[in-house]
């Protein structure tokens, strides 16, 4: 192989990498979110939020009882179907 073969392989490798690397972090961001809401019920693992919402605490965790009327501000992200908290700041009643 000559010098410029094996330039034109490696930036092509490069720039394989770097699409996967982008791709990533669109798949991995488009799958979060964050909402606000009022809770109108909370048990140790989901909260139901005033429209309907459920937001479900991950495997194997409880989340921090709430009490209903309390406004929140919820990051979550989707996972098989369900949003799935990430965290939870109350922002009052």
């Amino acid at each position: 192989m000559t010098y410029g073969v094996i330039r034109m392989m490696r930036r092509r490798r490069v720039r394989s990498v770097l699409c996967g690397l982008g791709l990533a972090i669109v798949a991995g961001t488009a799958w979060a979110g964050e909402m606000t809401g009022t809770i109108s019920s909370s048990e140790p693992t989901k909260y139901v939020l005033a429209d309907g919402t459920e937001i479900w605490a991950p495997d194997g965790m409880r989340l921090p009882q709430l009490e209903e009327g309390t406004k929140v501000k919820v990051t979550y992200e989707e996972r098989d179907g369900r949003k799935v908290v990430t965290g939870v700041e109350p922002l009052g009643n």
